[in-house]
């Protein structure tokens, strides 16, 4: 089984990838060699039927799944559990680069721990034990808290935490020994936790970063009450619970994920013409046309300081053809 395992062994003994899915523009015959290569020349095996989306072709390779539609422009690459973890993140890396393939529809990342139990979990939670982007209200029909779910029986004991329907979801189960914790992640919360995984090229340094945007979802924190307010004090002053210390290891709590989603530049242009383009007029008729010239020096410098919008100028001067000068 691939692997790459934090730098402490101490509350974590395995980290890796559990699911991996997303879509690639390149051709099909392209993604099916590239699959069969990392899966020791498995067997292409095509299916009758296709996928909800468009995709009308479906096949499996090494239990990968790949699907594309007559008129689609992109093919969607599955790789769930049990393939995800034997490739290990090295060989999903060099799926998602020589494919220009990336997580876009959903990334799991996992851990297995003795250090904890999805029972310890859900106490913690219930008792407001954890600082969480989760909705934890009543709901009044119910009697019950909302943001969590569990599942025991027989084969083993699974909590839920938070919305599956959101783009950052974790469950917590003991079915095979350890608990494995699991962070599941759509979207561009997958896309950019990768980008960054890729970027960091470094095994131990995978299982931290995965482990802050885990943090930020989800800490659990002693309950502190104000002396006089009588109301929680702030996060960063609740002191963390011992079995989650000894598993984050040191890990920093932050997103890899940028505040804001990227605006297109034609939606920003758009709103300058339909929104501020009456207003601008009018002070500029009432102050003259230096006023442009003094907007323009206040704001370069603050859109230059954001790599999010420094890309959009990028990208539109590649695409005419003139890469110079695009910060000066």
């Amino acid at each position: 089984m691939g692997s790459a395992e934090t730098p402490h062994a101490e509350g974590v003994a395995w980290m890796g990838v559990h699911w991996f899915a997303g879509t690639t523009r390149r051709a099909v015959s392209d993604v099916l060699e590239a699959v069969s290569a990392l899966r020791d020349g498995a067997r292409v095996v095509e299916h009758k039927r296709g996928m909800r989306g468009g995709y009308s072709h479906s096949a499996s390779c090494g239990g990968v799944t790949v699907a594309w539609g007559d008129n689609r422009p992109d093919v969607f690459v599955n790789v769930p559990g049990e393939p995800c973890e034997e490739l290990g993140i090295p060989g999903l890396a060099a799926l998602s680069v020589s494919l220009e393939l990336e997580p876009s529809s959903r990334l799991d990342v996992a851990w297995d721990t003795h250090v904890l139990t999805p029972d310890t979990a859900a106490a913690a939670f219930l008792a407001g034990d954890v600082v969480a982007r989760i909705d934890r209200t009543v709901n009044p029909e119910t009697g019950r808290m909302r943001g969590i779910e569990g599942r025991f029986n027989h084969e083993g004991d699974t909590v839920y935490l938070g919305s599956r329907t959101s783009e950052r979801f974790v469950r917590f189960y003991d079915r095979r020994g350890p608990t494995r914790v699991e962070m599941e992640l759509k979207k561009r919360r997958g896309v950019e936790l990768w980008r960054r995984m890729l970027a960091l090229n470094d095994e131990a340094a995978w299982g931290m970063e995965a482990l802050a945007e885990l943090r930020h979802f989800l800490d659990f924190r002693q309950m502190v009450l104000g002396k006089r307010s009588g109301k929680p004090v702030a996060a960063s002053e609740r002191p963390l619970l011992a079995w989650w210390a000894e598993f984050v290891q040191g890990a920093e709590r932050r997103s890899t994920v940028l505040p804001r989603k990227v605006d297109k530049l034609e939606k920003m242009d758009k709103w300058l013409r339909q929104q501020v383009a009456p207003v601008l007029a009018l002070v500029v008729d009432a102050y003259g046309p230096e006023v442009v010239r003094d907007l323009l020096t206040v704001g370069r410098p603050r859109y230059q300081a954001r790599p999010d919008r420094v890309a959009l100028l990028l990208d539109a001067a590649s695409s005419r053809g003139d890469v110079s000068n695009t910060t000066d």
